[in-house]
């Protein structure tokens, strides 16, 4: 791309109205180390107009956009999750994601006890066992069915016992909601809860 110094004239000038800083005030250098200096300037304001917590707050809501706007795709389970059991109390937030066409979702929220996911699980069997909740991997092995909407063969875990189930799951009502039915041996013998879809 062609440097257009009127161009980034006109950028810089708007930048400066923008975040108020006065024109009186000039750095330096050629047009790029200007502009290097009229970004730093910009920043400088942000952060003096606002508290840090803010700041963050704002980083974290932009993280969360990227990540939407990435997956793109609502029809399937990537994404964040809030696990409603079946008396329909939110419990948890749960972070679906895909690699190399395996599904897998870690915990990454409680919806209780604020502290509901510093507890470990102790009584896991396997390289699990003593780890925190937080950030647990309890979904694991799903892959998409392709000869249905079903993401299946996968197994889910219990964190309260340590036990593994089955597990199968399929988007619904376009892409705001996810059936998740974990199961012992055969899909007919578990039970399917509706977790809500929060990115």
């Amino acid at each position: 791309m062609a440097f257009d110094r009127h161009r980034l004239a006109a950028v810089v000038s708007d930048c400066r109205s923008a975040f108020r800083i006065p024109h009186s005030v000039n750095a330096p250098g050629s047009a790029t180390h200007h502009s290097v200096w009229v970004v730093k300037a910009i920043l400088k304001s942000i952060l003096s107009a606002a508290s840090w917590r803010r700041l963050c707050v704002a980083v974290i809501l932009t993280g969360n956009a990227l990540v939407a706007m990435a997956s793109g795709d609502a029809s399937t389970p990537v994404g964040v999750w809030r696990i409603v059991d079946e008396t329909g109390d939110p419990k948890a937030l749960i972070t679906i994601t895909q690699r190399d066409g395996e599904v897998v979702g870690a915990l990454t929220k409680s919806l209780g006890r604020p502290d509901a996911l510093e507890r470990r699980c102790m009584e896991c069997t396997d390289s699990r066992k003593g780890k925190k909740l937080q950030g647990l991997q309890i979904i694991r092995g799903l892959r998409k069915d392709a000869e249905s909407d079903e993401y299946v063969g996968g197994k889910i875990l219990d964190p309260e016992s340590g036990s593994e189930y089955g597990v199968k799951m399929r988007v619904v009502d376009g892409g705001r909601k996810l059936e998740v039915r974990g199961y012992f041996g055969i899909s007919l013998l578990g039970r399917t809860q509706t977790w809500i879809r929060e990115q």
